[in-house]
Parts: structure tokens; sequence; C-alpha cells
């Protein structure tokens, strides 16, 4: 028997992974899929193969209530089809033997793992799509749980976050075993044994028991990881030797809780289509003959599913199961299909020379001579192929668009290992998490953001008790918060600390020659030191900061990704950072301004104005060079010919336009001939020789196709006030 149900099994495993569940005939064949096992199970003849069949039954009867819209929530239904055809696995893989019966209300702990020999899983080439969706899977599952989780401490009376963490600790339990991984679900099994504690109320998720829950979702999460590094390298996941361990701390915390006085239960809820627990298939005993109601066939779906599929009107759900019932916000209808950011980037790449060949169709018959007869047919076809271009130009952009929730989650987690660590009492709020910018900023910003998030629980925010000599409440108070303001985005990272000491900062800049002792410095200049390698304010070195390395290293990654920094402090009331950053880093929008018969593209996020200049406006000061006096401040000029080696068409200031630039802590002034105006621009690498020279950002190519350098600001600034 064993031989006719491993394919069909296999089968229904690689379906259930790749399952729509707005496919009504994708379902169909599932339901078909697991008919076929339950008669192959009943026609055995075994005691124990009936068990197998009516199992396979259930998972039949499931996806007929989804595809009839006859359950409360669908994902949970296919989540314990999932946890059935585990059950299945597990007892054709085994032969003869089958799956242990539940003797409580709890399965028995499991026994730690073997530490054997063998691979907990080797790659092969059937099996690697398997897994790779199974690592996309677990890695959403485990995110889920880890926000849950957070959200758990929070507020340990909201039932929510429990159920959130049970869900996912039983899909990534269930999907594991389609990829016939051992370690992964015997982890998940025993959590998911003491969260099911939590869910029925006998526990709280805790102290100890948050913690211990955590080290196991960190375990997931490494495990994960390694089964990835495997896929990519074809080869087999070692066993985690460790792993045992765990397990059995686990288990002991559920059994000795399990073993306590249970409270008086509840009413009874109403029935449900969903069944909360994972089906187990037991082994049938020898007893008394019970007279049991013959078994139907499953029904035959594919009437119906034609008759789901055409119609548009939606079938009223059944009331919400008040146990283990999704959010609504939880799931969406929109379909969606996964693609690789390889796809995108040749998508990116192509609509960016469908821009550049419509700049330059619409340079060329702008310049075209002639009465202009004839092209008021192509100016209007020209404006239509305008449009199209940027709406298809804004879409393709959209799809690189993610939220930055995923790197808000991991800064939450985080703030609170280092509240642990720090013993400091910490509430750690983000906002915005649904903020959208392109996926590689997402994933460049991570780093920044865990620095400084590390500066602020270390040296911003006071012990409880300094807090409370100072007037201030005991807990402190750290947030992210994200959001979009014109075309940038702006990430803030504010607490309510002690603030930075300016003259602190002074004093220390003075002492390692940043500055000298008799400078003026505006306050955004004195939090701009901070920015200079090695210099720190802190009152002793952690392990967590205070060595003066980092916010260098902050500030050129941020800067790096066309992006700034801006610092907002008070002493005694806390500390506010402000990242801007632009939406993608695909295009850039610019002031192209011209030097000699060169253009060079100003990146309008640096951009404070530009202005004509006056006699008397500029001059030579010595040991500074060239300044401009503008707004009451001297500023220095660089003048981009000589920079760059050019015949410029203007050498007197008063000749020249000026474009003051700025970081928000330094500023320049940059001589150019003239203003050609605004465009944006698809950035162009320019390779390792030219891309490292100095004041050089990348390349863009303008509409009548020529090159146009994109010009770095924080380089510039360098330049002028070096």
């Amino acid at each position: 028997m064993a031989d006719q149900l491993l394919p069909i099994i296999e089968g229904l495993a690689a379906g259930v992974i790749a399952a729509d569940l707005n496919d009504p005939h994708g379902l169909a064949q599932l339901h078909e899929s697991f008919g076929a096992a339950a008669k192959v199970a009943r026609d055995s003849g075994a005691a124990t193969h009936e068990e197998l069949g009516r199992a396979a039954e259930r998972g039949a009867s499931l996806l007929e209530a989804i595809i009839l819209q006859e359950v409360a929530n669908a994902q949970a239904a296919m989540d314990e089809i999932g946890a059935i055809l585990t059950q299945l696995q597990q007892s054709v893989d085994g032969g003869s033997e089958s799956v242990k019966p539940q003797a409580a209300e709890h399965p028995p702990a499991e026994a730690s793992p073997y530490d054997g020999p063998e691979p907990d899983f080797s790659v092969q080439t059937d099996t690697a799509d398997l897994a790779r969706e199974f690592i996309n899977e677990a890695t959403t599952h485990i995110d889920a749980a880890e926000a849950a989780l957070l959200a758990l401490e929070e507020s340990p009376e909201d039932p929510e976050p429990v159920k959130t963490l049970f869900r996912a600790v039983h899909t990534i339990k269930g999907t594991a075993g389609f990829v016939n991984l051992k370690q992964i679900p015997r982890l998940a099994h025993s959590c998911e044994n003491l969260l099911d504690l939590a869910r029925q109320g006998k526990i709280a998720v805790i102290g100890k028991t948050a913690d211990l829950v955590l080290e196991s979702i960190d375990r997931l999460k490494s495990m994960v990881a390694e089964l990835s590094k495997a896929v990519e390298r074809n080869g087999v996941q070692p066993q985690d030797a460790a792993l045992g361990e765990l397990i059995d701390r686990i288990n002991t915390a559920s059994r000795q809780t399990d073993a306590a006085p249970s409270p008086a239960p509840a009413a009874k809820p109403a029935p449900v289509a969903v069944v909360e627990k994972p089906v187990v298939v037991p082994t049938v005993e020898k007893t008394p003959a019970v007279p049991q109601a013959p078994v139907e066939e499953p029904k035959k779906l594919p009437a119906v599913v034609a008759e789901v599929a055409e119609t548009e009107a939606v079938v009223a759900p059944r009331p919400a199961a008040a146990t283990d019932a999704a959010p609504p916000q939880a799931r969406s209808n929109d379909a969606t299909v996964k693609v690789s950011t390889d796809r995108l980037d040749r998508l990116i790449d192509s609509v960016g020379e469908l821009v550049i060949a419509q700049s330059m169709l619409e340079q060329s018959i702008g310049h075209g001579g002639g009465d202009g007869s004839g092209t008021s047919g192509a100016t209007r076809g020209l404006s239509h192929l305008g449009k199209l271009t940027r709406e298809l130009q804004d879409l393709a952009m959209s799809m690189r668009m993610v939220p930055i929730q995923g790197v808000f989650q991991k800064m939450a987690r985080l703030a609170r290992d280092l509240t642990r660590k720090s013993e400091k009492q910490i509430s750690f709020t983000t906002v915005g998490g649904e903020t959208e910018l392109d996926r590689n900023l997402v994933e460049a910003i991570s780093d920044p953001l865990v620095h400084m998030i590390r500066n602020a629980a270390d040296h911003g925010i006071e012990p409880a008790d300094v807090r409370e000599k100072a007037g201030k409440p005991r807990e402190g108070h750290l947030e992210l918060r994200a959001y979009h303001q014109g075309g940038s985005v702006v990430i803030e990272i504010r607490d309510d600390g002690k603030g930075l000491v300016k003259s602190k900062i002074v004093a220390k800049a003075v002492e390692r020659g940043i500055i000298r002792a008799d400078e003026q410095l505006s306050d955004q200049e004195i939090f701009g030191l901070i920015f200079h390698a090695g210099l720190s304010t802190a009152e002793k070195v952690t392990d967590v900061s205070g060595r003066g390395v980092g916010m260098d290293v902050v500030k050129r990654n941020i800067e790096s990704l066309r992006g700034r920094i801006e610092i907002e402090s008070v002493e005694g009331k806390g500390t506010t950072f402000t990242v801007r950053l632009p939406l993608t880093l695909a295009l850039i929008d610019g002031l192209v301004a011209r030097v000699g018969d060169q253009r060079f593209i100003v990146p309008l996020l640096g951009v404070e104005q530009s202005l004509r200049l006056t006699h008397g406006q500029v001059s030579t000061v010595h040991g500074r060079g060239e300044l401009c006096m503008c707004r009451g401040s001297l500023l220095p000029v660089v003048r981009l010919h000589r920079l760059f080696n050019i015949e410029p068409a203007f050498t007197e200031p008063t000749e020249c336009l000026a474009i003051i630039v700025q970081d928000n802590v330094r500023r320049c002034c940059l001589l150019v001939d003239a203003l050609v105006g605004r465009q944006q621009v698809v950035i162009k690498s320019l390779g390792d020789t030219i891309g490292r020279s100095k004041g050089v950002a990348g390349g863009a190519i303008l509409g009548d196709g020529k090159v146009s350098l994109i010009l770095d600001v924080p380089s510039l600034l360098d330049i002028g006030n070096g």
C-alpha cells in the first residue's frame, strides 16, 4: 500500500504548498487526490489503514468546505490539511508503524533528536524547488511569530498574538514535513505544544516562557538559514547537535504546566468548521466493537467547482469562530505572484532606456527646422508617448517598493534585547511601518538604524533611578517613525533621554584636534561633530556601544544611498535623528547645470538655492580660499571647471550662477555657467575608473544622447570645507 500512497501524498504535499485559495479548480484537484488516497487506504483492508483513510477523507471534506466557502477561516483550514498530510507522511514512511495514539489533551513530550551521522536534509534535484518554497514561507511565518511575541509582551492579555504565534509555528511544522526535514518539525512541534497551553489560558507567554519561545524562534530562523545555504550549494544541511537540549527545556516547561490543576472548563464553544488541533492518526487497538456509521465516498466536485468559478455571488460566511480566527486585515484578496529581483532590475533598466529614447525623440522634434507643417501630429503622438512612458515608469518603480515594516520589526527585537541587557526600562514604538521605499534601500538602511538604536538605548536613555531623580517617568521611550515627505522617505529615531551635551562634544573635538578651541559653531555644526571617526562622549565603554566608532560609518552609509542625516537635541529632553532618503536608487531628480560645453546634474535633495552673484559677494581669504557671502554666512566656493579641468564660458563670479548645496551641517557654493533646467534622469554606473573620481556619484544619458555626470554633493562639501 505504501508504494501506492507515497506518490499520491508527495503530489499532495507539492500541491498544498502551491495552493491558491482563489483557484477552485486547483483546490478540486487536491480534493480528488485526497479521495484517491482514502480509497487506496480503505481498499487495503487493514484496520490501521482504515484510520489513514479517515484522515484522508477529513482532508477531502475540508477542501470541499473551502471550495464551497463554508469555512470562516480558509487559511486555518489549509493549515489543518497540512497537519493531516504530515501525519499521513509519517505513517506511510514508518511502514507498518502508525503514529502513537494521543493519550491526553496534549501529545506526549517529543524525544530529543538523534545526533547520528545522517544529515537533516540532503538537496536533490527534485526537492530543491520544494525546499525553496518552504524557505520563503517559513521566513514569512518566523517574522510573523517574532512580531507577535513582541506584541504579546506589550499586551499580555491580548489573545490574538498567541493565536498568531501558534498558527505560525503550526504551519512551519506542517510544511517542513512536506520537505522531509527532521529537526525543524521536532522543534516546531515542541514549541507548538507550549503555545497550545498559552492559547488555552493555562500559561502566560511572559518572562522566562517568552524567552524560551523567542529562543525557539531564533533557532528556527538559524535552521532555515542553514537550509537556504544547503539549497544554494546543492549540499546537505547537517543536524544541530545542540537542539536536543532546547527541546528538552521546552518539553519540561510544557509538562510542568500541564501537570498543574487546570482551571474550570469554560462553556463549550459553538461548533466550527475548522478543528483547532492537528489531526493525529492513531493505531487501532482491540476494543469492543462500537457501531459506526458507514463511511461515505468523498463527493465529486466538478459541477460544484464550475458553479463556484463562474458565479460572482459570494456565499455568506459563517460567524467567525471565537477560538482561532485570524484578524480580518491579515489576509488580502489580491492575487500575487513571485518575481525575482533580477527580472525586476531588467524591467527597470528597460524602462530607463525607454525614458531616454522618449527624451531624445522629444528633443529631436523640438529642434527640428522647417515651417512646422506636419509636426503637430508628431507632437501629439510624442505627448501621448510621454504620458505612457511616465505611467510605465511609475508602475515599474512601484514593483520594487516594499514596506519598511520588516526593518522596523528587527529594530523592535533589537530594542527588546538591549532593554534586557542594559537593565533599563525602555518602551519601544514604531509608527509608519507601511511606508514603502525601494527594496534595496530597505536592505541597506538596516545597519545604520541598528547603530542609532543601540546608541539611543545605551547612552541616550538614562537608568530608571536617574530618570526619576530628574522628574521623568522611570520608563524611557524610544520611537522609530517613517513617512513620505515630498519625493523622499523620512525616518526618525527619537528618544526622551538626556540629549546631547554640547560642551562635552566640543571639548572632545578640541582634544582630538577636529576643531580649534576658539572656533564658533552653530548647534547643528556641533551635533555634526559626532559623525567624526573616534569621537565619543560616552563615560564608559560597553559591549553595546561607546567606542567612538560607528556614527561616521552611519553617515557614510546614508550618504552612499544619496540620503542625509540631521540631528535635533535638547539637553535633558532627548534627541531626534532624522534620515532623509530618496524613494528609489534607480532615478534621481536634479538640476542640469552647464559648465563650458559640459553638463552636470546636481541632485535636488542637496540643493538649497540658486542665485546670481553680485559684486563684492565673493572674496578671497588667506588660508581659506574663495568664500561667498550668502545670508550672513561665508561659504566656501567650488569652481566646477577647475575640479573637472573644463574651459568655462565665464570666470568672473558675477557672470556665473551660484548653486548652494548643503547636508544640513555643511554648505558650499558651486559656480556654474548656467542652469539648463530640472530633469528626472536614470542613474547609470560609470565603472570603477571614473566612478572613483572625486565629486562624481554616477552618470546619466540626456535627451541628446550625451552622457552627463551626476555630482556627489557630500564629496563636493568635503572638497569645499577641506
